[in-house]
């Protein structure tokens, strides 16, 4: 496996990865990412803050995170945007290891960063369980949404 920061030419690729997701459509009934939006997206390709993971040249998963100076009471903190993993490759260690390296990136600019957080959908359990893994280090806020 071969983890490293996305380029622009990567896009295509994230976008195709990103709706054979089909949890949030499932449980929302419509679903919206940082990657429908090209000038979010492009910051985060500027600030280095995509990562891919690759098989064998083939897109297994990505993460969009940032580091935040102030969140919930803590500084200096990785906030996690968005992860995704295709979904014939769950269960192999993708997403920690995309978490791994993203860590050891941020924290070789930054090496005062103390926590993870994300938002984490009470109902995704196989995401719950994957960011119990990271403990003390990760911190998750439950995401509760309802359509109105």
């Amino acid at each position: 496996m071969n983890i490293r920061i996305a380029n622009k030419d990567d896009i295509p690729k994230l976008k195709e990865l990103d709706t054979k997701d089909q949890y949030y459509i499932e449980h929302l009934g419509e679903y919206h990412t940082v990657l429908d939006d090209l000038e979010f997206l492009h910051h985060f390709l500027d600030k280095r803050c995509i990562f891919i993971a690759e098989e064998f040249s083939k897109l297994a998963g990505f993460l969009i995170a940032q580091i935040k100076n102030w969140m919930f009471h803590q500084k200096k903190i990785i906030w996690i945007e968005h992860i995704v993993v295709d979904p014939e490759k769950r269960r192999e260690g993708i997403a920690q290891n995309l978490i791994r390296f993203m860590v050891d990136h941020f924290k070789t600019k930054d090496p005062e960063i103390r926590f993870i957080y994300s938002i984490i959908n009470p109902d995704n359990k196989a995401s719950l369980q994957m960011s119990r893994k990271f403990e003390p280090l990760s911190k998750s806020v439950f995401m509760i949404s309802k359509k109105i």
